[in-house]
């Protein structure tokens, strides 16, 4: 079948207005839950880092049943094998994003850091980016052409790329 690019964050400290430092990473949930259901559905996916090369640091706030919730550990799980085995990941820029039918940035504070111009690009919405971002209270993923907004949990957002792309390529997908 086709493949999916998750773009994850390699900040690892998010130093605010205030001077403070928080530390930060990419979120387990925001990564893990899409990436099982892409693979489950028969897609390859692929990781890339606007840095490229570094061990993608996991926000540790997403390990936190307190606050990410009693089930944030098989996120953390997940997510952890899935990096581990995909292996260094690439530059963002060194991709050649035509690879892939879709571009899905995982979510957490690393992107605030880094900046999201990357993402804003042209280049990548018109490629299918999605930009998805949560709050923990509800549900709200809106499906708009190739660009979507997903207010947690990030599962649905995964599941409506995955029918999207089915009606775009003609392909029959099964989604739980």
């Amino acid at each position: 079948m086709s493949k999916i690019l998750i773009v994850v964050s390699a900040a690892a400290v998010w130093e605010r207005v205030d001077g403070a430092t928080y530390p930060t990473g990419y979120w387990a949930e925001e990564l893990a839950a899409p990436h099982k259901r892409f693979v489950e559905a028969g897609y390859t996916v692929d990781f890339a880092s606007p840095g490229g090369g570094v061990l993608q640091p996991l926000d540790e706030h997403s390990a936190s049943p307190e606050i990410a919730g009693v089930g944030c550990a098989r996120y953390v799980v997940h997510a952890k094998k899935a990096l581990r085995e995909f292996g260094p990941l690439p530059k963002l820029d060194e991709v050649d994003i035509h690879d892939y039918v879709t571009v899905v940035p995982s979510g957490g504070y690393g992107p605030v850091v880094e900046g999201t111009s990357w993402l804003l690009s042209a280049r990548l919405r018109g490629l299918g980016a999605v930009c998805s971002g949560g709050t923990a209270w509800q549900r709200f993923n809106v499906r708009h052409d190739n660009t979507g907004q997903n207010r947690a949990p990030i599962a649905p957002m995964a599941e409506d790329m995955i029918a999207a792309l089915a009606l775009r390529h003609g392909w029959y997908a099964s989604v739980n």
